[in-house]
């Protein structure tokens, strides 16, 4: 059995992914171990000769023979698709990635006849280089390395499916519209929508493009959508620039100064899912042709913020199903351009990965007003996931924590005004209607045991202890 690590370089002005921990996973087989690392955002890209390298570190245990394969969202240039190169400790290996379609698609190295092929790994650190064809540095979603053909294989059906269900089923947006259409709820001190279906859409970062490129993007789309260009600098503030339209949109700007911009489209309308080619060119290379991304996915979920939220919280807190996802919160204005946007979240539920988990690591503060709450996974593998939203939060007060002492400062929210009417116990079972402590004699609960007239209170009400 052969064994290895798998290092990654951060870039620390990724948009959102500044602060991420990377999602390594490892699955066993009788066969071989198998590492898998997403959210590849996080891998180095650098520019080498003038040519786009995306980079990354592996640490053998043993000298191997392995195969890879990435998931790779592959453009089409001057209307041709390319074969890519893959550097292995400063060495170009004679056998390439060679894509067969624009768009997402799962890739092994392979030789002149399209057969997955064995790449040489020295023990200790190897450098693998995927390269490009330009400037461009290309955009790998996931890659995972096998000494077993079948182990390295990555499967991008789950998305291929449901592309595909996109483009060819005209009624599909509306089947999916009602589980789309939640709305938010106003009853407390903030706005929430639960159970949210968070859609993935198209949002990609770019090589760091100096301070005076000029970019042009042109879309075409089945649905209403936004096109946008947005970059984010450590601290969190935001550039944006954005076009709308209904079956088309054009979109031009010029770089204000040096950074990591992101292309994004999203749906304009909540709970509608469409598929979209756009074309972009710059004049940092002097350019003459046309780079096309076919086939992306536009959606989000769009929730319309109506009054000016009072406090300054806003979080998504859980994701459920059977495989790991990463949720994006964006605050957009009036005219669909964003504010500001949360940090990337791995929410990667435990085995045997059937149950819900509840966290909420994609979380920010922003003071002031917004129009629109933006949210959508980010791996495009997994094209859609549930959350739950929350908008407009308050930290605890001081003097709730003074009687809770372990009630965490960063970690525990104002979710009502006081009310003499009823109290956390009443609230626990839904209840606002009455106080109730089982502790009481006068409680239909009451027993001398305080213990026992809780589990009396909890059992009329369907749950056990």
């Amino acid at each position: 059995m052969k064994h290895f690590l798998i290092f990654t370089f951060f870039m620390t002005f990724i948009m959102s992914s500044c602060d991420d921990k990377s999602m390594l996973s490892e699955q066993n087989s009788g066969i071989s171990t198998t590492h898998s690392f997403s959210n590849v955002n996080a891998l180095s890209s650098d520019r080498i000769n003038n040519i786009g390298h995306t980079q990354f570190e592996v640490e053998c245990l043993e000298e191997g023979l392995y195969y890879l394969c990435v998931l790779v969202r592959i453009p089409i240039i001057n209307g041709s698709l390319h074969k890519y190169e893959v550097e292995i400790n400063g060495i170009i290996n004679e056998n390439t990635l060679k894509p067969s379609i624009g768009g997402l698609q799962s890739l092994y190295i392979t030789d002149k006849n399209k057969t997955p092929s064995l790449i040489q790994l020295k023990k200790g650190i190897n450098t693998i280089s995927i390269v490009s064809t330009s400037k461009r540095t290309i955009k790998i979603e996931q890659l995972k390395i096998s000494s077993n053909v079948l182990d390295a294989k990555i499967d991008d059906s789950v998305y291929r499916d449901f592309l595909n269900k996109v483009k060819n089923n005209s009624n599909f947006n509306k089947e999916k519209s009602a589980a789309y259409t939640t709305s938010l709820q106003s009853e407390e001190t903030y706005d929430y929508a639960l159970n949210l279906i968070a859609p993935h859409t198209y949002d990609e970062y770019y090589d760091p493009w100096p301070e005076g490129i000029h970019l042009t993007l042109t879309t075409t789309c089945n649905i209403p959508h936004v096109i946008e260009v947005y970059e984010q600098d450590n601290k969190g503030n935001v550039w944006s620039w954005a076009a709308s339209g209904t079956s088309s949109a054009f979109l031009e700007m010029v770089t204000p100064r040096w950074g990591f911009y992101n292309i994004r489209i999203k749906a304009l309308n909540p709970g509608t899912i469409g598929t979209a080619n756009i074309v972009y060119r710059d004049s940092e290379d002097n350019f003459t042709g046309t780079i096309e991304d076919r086939d992306v996915l536009v959606g989000g979920n769009t929730l319309p913020i109506n009054r000016n939220l009072p406090g300054k919280n806003y979080m998504v807190t859980h994701a459920s199903g059977r495989y790991p996802g990463s949720i994006s919160l964006s605050l957009i204005d009036k005219n669909f351009k964003t504010i500001k946007s949360s940090h990337y979240s791995q929410i990667r539920p435990n085995p045997p990965y059937e149950f819900t988990i509840y966290t909420h690591p994609t979380m920010l503060e922003y003071d002031g007003s917004s129009s629109y709450a933006f949210v959508y996974t980010v791996n495009s593998s997994i094209p859609e996931i549930y959350a739950d939203v929350y908008l407009g939060l308050d930290f605890s007060s001081s003097e709730v924590r003074s009687l809770f002492p372990n009630l965490p400062s960063n970690n525990s929210f104002k979710s009502g005004l006081k009310s003499r009417i009823y109290n956390c116990i009443s609230w626990s079972v839904e209840r606002t209607d009455y106080w109730e402590w089982p502790g009481d004699k006068g409680s239909s609960y009451y027993h001398p045991n305080l213990l026992t007239a809780f589990d009396k209170l909890y059992a009329a009400y369907g749950y056990t202890r």
